[in-house]
């Protein structure tokens, strides 16, 4: 198997940067991998799409959220040209008052060099079959 390009090497330290990023992160630093465009679903969201990237930004720094937040990103797999899969740990708060430690999985999409889309998932195969679905639905576009 051929060694990963360099811009593949950056874009995975990006997303890995990113997922472990905590309230201690930089905001300017983190804005700078995030697309104008963007759209991600995340823990810190409780799962529910933020789109923008100052509503995202807003999204990751709210208070409570931002201080509970810890994640360690435990593999990563490319899917394709644009999207990899990534495995962590996650210390999350929860929509009603707690807390809870998970395994995360993130389906990353990237424009441009910078995080794009991302989607968390709470199972492996859901997140996976969003990707297939997801690719399903490009390929009937195209024409």
């Amino acid at each position: 198997m051929k060694a990963p390009s360099t811009s593949i090497q950056s874009l995975t330290a990006l997303a890995c940067g990113f997922h472990e990023s905590d309230d201690s992160a930089d905001p300017d630093r983190l804005a700078e991998w995030i697309h104008e465009d963007a759209e991600m679903s995340l823990a810190m969201t409780h799962f529910e799409l933020v789109r923008g990237k100052r509503a995202i930004m807003d999204a990751l720094y709210r208070e409570r959220e931002s201080v509970i937040y810890s994640a360690r990103v435990e593999r990563h797999e490319w899917l394709d040209e644009t999207t990899l899969l990534v495995r962590g740990q996650v210390r999350y708060a929860v929509a009603e008052r707690g807390v809870t430690q998970a395994t995360i999985w993130w389906i990353d999409e990237f424009r441009d060099g910078l995080l794009w889309r991302v989607r968390a998932f709470k199972e492996e195969n859901a997140a996976r079959a969003a990707h297939a679905d997801a690719s399903k639905s490009a390929g009937n576009g195209r024409g």
